[in-house]
């Protein structure tokens, strides 16, 4: 490893410090990704400097572009090197009982090295709160996220339910290892003793009407279309609740996100071009990965931050587990 951490110091100025130490990172973990040798990643990805491949010209071969699923993976195994637990260090009940299926919720909470499980209970969600044209997002989003922890915490404390993967649309696009087992309404002796369950909901609203999960790809590209002429803005919620306390805290966070005009012309192009990444964009508010190298390339600026967008803001989880620390020890 000194020859890699030479050789990384030697491309180090003031403005490129941090991503030259991301860089020997990632190259402290070629051996399980070979492919990091040859890929420039930016700007939020990371990049490997020539002289790193030139190490291990063996793995410094021609090698298909990261994808998505790829660099996500990536971020998630160097974040875990370099934090610590927020639940430990606020001497919180760990693991987190994460009551969604968001793909970008698992990443966020991975990316702050929140340990989880999930627990799902899904909820007719269409059928709940008021959507109509100038109604408040902050209202809705919070309604729904609250219904989604009612309903989880009942089946979890219902010895007569074990499992809530009812045959709904909901479902149908579930798959990994946890496909079944997140529906499995049973909880470990220790987080029956003491757990916190996370619900969270979020809606993009853009000019006066508010956006959900696209129903199809022709739906996502006609939200994505109209991003360009102004600007969407996120408006997320977070609900923790403590059992056996029953003790909740909630939260909303807002971003407004603007798009380069560019995008008006070319968003057709680019739902494709996520589709074909494996981006999974019909599970996203409003059809919006800002996250996605692809939709980075015009993006001007946010008003807020990123996480946020992605639906789940790191801020508002971390003031919102400090706020629950403070309950609990009122309570005790």
């Amino acid at each position: 490893m000194p020859r890699l951490m030479k050789c990384v110091s030697r491309s180090t100025t003031s403005r490129t410090y941090y991503t030259s130490l991301k860089s020997f990172l990632a190259a402290s973990l070629m051996l399980s990704a070979p492919c990091l040798t040859t890929s420039f990643i930016s700007p939020h990805r990371l990049h490997i400097p020539n002289c790193i491949a030139a190490h291990n010209p063996i793995q410094a071969r021609s090698h298909p572009p990261l994808n998505f699923s790829t660099v996500t993976a990536l971020k998630m195994k160097m974040t875990e090197l370099i934090s610590t637990n927020p639940l430990t260090e606020l001497k919180l009940p760990t693991p987190l009982v994460l009551g969604s299926g968001s793909f970008t919720r698992k990443i966020i909470l991975k990316e702050m090295n929140i340990p989880y499980i999930l627990k799902v209970n899904p909820i007719d969600e269409r059928n709940i709160g008021d959507r109509s044209d100038g109604s408040d997002p902050s209202i809705l989003v919070m309604t729904l996220a609250k219904a989604k922890s009612r309903a989880l915490i009942s089946a979890l404390l219902d010895p007569q339910i074990t499992n809530c993967n009812a045959d709904n649309n909901s479902n149908k696009n579930d798959t990994g290892n946890n496909a079944e087992e997140k529906y499995e309404m049973t909880l470990t002796p220790e987080l029956q003793e003491g757990c916190i369950i996370l619900t969270a909901d979020q809606v993009v609203t853009h000019s006066n009407s508010i956006l959900e999960k696209p129903d199809d790809i022709e739906q996502a590209k006609e939200f994505i279309s109209k991003y360009a002429s102004s600007p969407p803005s996120t408006v997320g919620s977070v609900v923790l609740t403590h059992l056996p306390s029953n003790i909740s805290v909630s939260g909303v966070d807002t971003s407004t996100i603007y798009f380069k005009a560019s995008l008006g012309e070319e968003y057709e192009q680019l739902v494709d071009r996520l589709l074909e990444d494996g981006a999974p964009i019909l599970s996203c508010a409003g059809g919006l990965m800002i996250e996605h190298p692809f939709v980075e390339e015009f993006i001007e600026r946010i008003d807020g931050t990123q996480d946020g967008v992605m639906g789940l803001s790191k801020d508002l989880v971390l003031n919102l587990l400090k706020e629950l620390k403070e309950h609990l020890e009122k309570e005790e």
